[in-house]
């Protein structure tokens, strides 16, 4: 079983987690033409140009099945009426940046 919070980026959601050599890999899966397309991602700038490479990877995963996800969270948030500036993220990492009491 693996606690992610993962990412907004999707770099960080799965690379880690099914790269052939990835020590965050605990599965042990490998297959190297998902390993290409996501170092190919990560070679471009643009969200539009990465997302064709994270498109053939997903193909591949969701075939192969390394990972089974038995839930996601749901993240609930309570605050003041006096905090402005809290913007709640997919990931649920609350991100302090631009936050304001009054």
């Amino acid at each position: 079983m693996v606690g992610w919070t993962g990412s907004v980026d999707p770099d960080g959601n799965i690379y880690n987690l099914v790269t052939c050599n990835s020590p965050f890999n605990d599965g042990h899966y490998c297959n190297p033409e998902v390993d290409r397309e996501l170092d190919a991602a990560r070679t471009l700038d643009t969200p539009a140009d990465r997302l064709a490479h994270y498109g053939i990877a997903a193909e591949h995963i969701l075939q192969d099945l390394p990972i089974i996800y038995l839930y996601h969270p749901k993240w609930l948030y309570a605050h003041t009426a006096k905090l402005s500036g809290f913007t709640p993220y997919p990931d649920g990492v609350i991100r302090p940046q631009g936050l304001q009491l009054k």
